[in-house]
């Protein structure tokens, strides 16, 4: 690539809206989690009470996708912890 795509608000929204939160809470973290917008949970000093979760919708994430220039998608590397 010869730039990079997380730079515009359009990708990074429709990256928002493709993630299932609620199948992440039920499947990876067994319950044991809950849905959240940033990376610490809501009532954690820094974070945002205002900011809620983006809806999971792959219909407005491929619409957001094409408006930024991708409308086929593009690669990206996503790292995790081995055992979920």
């Amino acid at each position: 690539m010869t730039k990079n795509p997380l730079k515009d608000v359009h990708v990074r929204c429709a990256l928002a809206s493709a993630i299932d939160r609620q199948a992440l809470v039920a499947q990876a973290m067994r319950g044991q989690a809950i849905e959240t917008s940033q990376l610490m949970p809501t009532g954690i000093p820094g974070t945002s009470r205002k900011q809620e979760p983006f809806a999971f919708d792959l219909p407005q994430a491929r619409k957001l996708s094409g408006e930024a220039g991708y409308p086929n998608g593009f690669g990206v590397a996503v790292n995790s912890t081995n055992d979920r």
